[in-house]
């Protein structure tokens, strides 16, 4: 079972370089080179989705380095307020940005208003764990658990909302969500329960949140496009009216 220790949060893993590790450098390095492509977009399009896919990748960033144990034992170094508090801010912060995301991606205003007070009111949740965690983290950190295993219930609710209205554009984005999510829990469950790291659980997480963000991109890329496409338009004509 875990268990706490003082100013700490107790992640198994050793000093030495493992596969996971290798792993996570692998994915952060993909990550930041699409960090660096949305905050890139955002700039240059003056679009707000791709402020939102940057603050949404940003914090799946901060989460997997958090509970790989990766953030504890290369960047937080001697910083007491980063080894209290990541495990408890991490996941909270994860969660609130992909409600936004999601809201902002799939526009549940269009496709389904009754998910809306689901997603919003959810976000009291992982607020309240973060203000936990800023007067008492020992007793946030066993909320973190709860909190990522109440969300995959909200995803899912809205996986099966959407199937029986047929919203084929919300199931899309769901789905692969419900799937990271999955595995996220999976990996938590043998951090906290068996006080170990399960490094093929942590493996398949890996690759799960990649294919997340690989529909993300994939779909952003085609909006891109129609985005230039059209811009290419205007000027043709403005061109050709002059």
């Amino acid at each position: 079972m875990f268990e706490l220790q003082d100013l700490s949060i107790i992640i198994p893993y050793t000093n030495k370089l493992v596969s996971l590790d290798i792993a996570v450098f692998v994915f952060c390095g993909i990550l930041i080179s699409i960090l660096l492509y949305s905050l890139a977009l955002f700039f240059y399009l003056k679009n707000k989705f791709y402020f939102f896919s940057f603050i949404y990748i940003l914090s799946i960033l901060l989460f997997i380095i958090t509970i790989t144990g990766v953030g504890d034992k290369y960047l937080w170094l001697e910083i007491e307020f980063f080894k209290k508090l990541s495990f408890s801010l991490s996941p909270s912060i994860f969660i609130i940005c992909s409600i936004l995301f999601l809201n902002k991606k799939i526009n549940t205003k269009n496709n389904s208003k009754n998910m809306i007070p689901i997603f919003y009111y959810f976000m009291a949740f992982p607020i309240f764990v973060i203000l936990l965690a800023l007067y008492n983290y020992n007793y946030s950190i066993y909320l973190a658990p709860f909190l990522l295993i109440t969300y995959f219930f909200i995803i899912l609710i809205g996986c099966i909302y959407s199937l029986i209205f047929k919203l084929k554009r919300l199931n899309f984005y769901l789905i692969p969500k419900l799937l990271s999510m999955i595995f996220s829990c999976f990996y938590i469950y043998h951090l906290f329960y068996y006080s170990k790291i399960s490094i093929i659980s942590g493996f398949i997480m890996l690759f799960s949140f990649l294919i997340e963000i690989s529909i993300i991109t994939f779909l952003g890329n085609k909006k891109f496009e129609k985005i230039l496409l059209d811009k290419a338009k205007i000027k043709k004509d403005s061109v050709l009216l002059e």
